[in-house]
């Protein structure tokens, strides 16, 4: 054999190991990329069975949601109630916190703990006929006589000092301009509300039919009346409305004065 045919036979075999190698190294690549393409898809398959250890979330429960934001649509919750306490919603009176807790604010003053009329209770503010309750503005005034809670008042000039005076619809000049909520004797000092509810308003054979009633100022003085005076010359002026009835002869008035006429 020549030199010539030897060379060009060696080529030949070099040729063909080289093939047989790229051969065997495809198969052993694709074999390895199979076998790790398996592992990953195995790792995935378990990883979607996973609800807790998992994402960070240590023992507790991964949420699934359609949100991007990963935040729980109300649809997507189970068990949860067909409705809130309270009429519509939750009922903020149902609500209990420590007093503690109320560090900045005001309360609402229908928020405020309060027992009921001449109650003395030690786990209440207040009694529901003390005036402070009311939030109208409230004028500090010398009484000309002795007045009882509940009293419609007038302003009158005494020699020279501004004193407080039952009002009355006799007369147009004795309209109404507040009233009290507690007794006052004749001297003595007084505080007068211009508006809020009156607890104290005398009505004679009250019943549950005068909730809702316009009540007007009476010609018995301090008094109201279902119906206004007709006399000549007398005072016509609306008070308020009828709100609660407490008994026969007392109920509360939100007080509003909206006009006055003289007949």
């Amino acid at each position: 054999m020549s030199d010539t045919t030897l060379e060009l036979a060696l080529r030949r075999l070099a040729d063909q190991l080289k093939s047989r190698s790229q051969s065997q190294a495809a198969s052993a690549a694709a074999g390895v990329a199979a076998e790790a393409a398996d592992a990953a898809a195995a790792e995935v398959d378990v990883h979607a069975t996973l609800r807790q250890f998992v994402h960070g979330v240590g023992p507790l429960y991964v949420a699934k949601t359609k949100n991007p934001d990963q935040y729980v649509d109300w649809a997507e919750i189970k068990n949860k109630p067909t409705s809130f306490p309270g009429t519509g919603g939750f009922d903020p009176a149902e609500l209990e916190i420590d007093g503690d807790q109320i560090t900045t604010g005001t309360v609402p003053i229908n928020r405020l703990p309060v027992a009921a009329d001449g109650v003395a209770d030690p786990l209440k503010l207040v009694r529901s006929d003390d005036g402070r309750l009311n939030a109208a503005p409230v004028a500090v005034v010398i009484t000309g006589e002795a007045l009882a809670a509940g009293d419609f008042v007038r302003m009158a000039n005494t020699s020279g000092t501004a004193r407080a005076w039952r009002a009355d619809a006799t007369l147009f000049a004795n309209a109404a301009i507040g009233f009290v909520a507690s007794s006052a004797g004749i001297g003595e000092t007084a505080m007068i509300y211009s508006g809020g509810e009156n607890v104290h308003c005398q009505l004679a054979g009250a019943t549950v039919a005068d909730l809702g009633l316009t009540v007007f100022l009476n010609t018995t003085p301090g008094r109201i009346g279902r119906l206004p005076p007709s006399g000549t010359g007398q005072l016509l002026q609306p008070l308020g409305t009828v709100t609660a009835i407490h008994s026969s002869t007392v109920v509360s008035v939100l007080v509003r004065y909206e006009f006055r006429f003289q007949l």
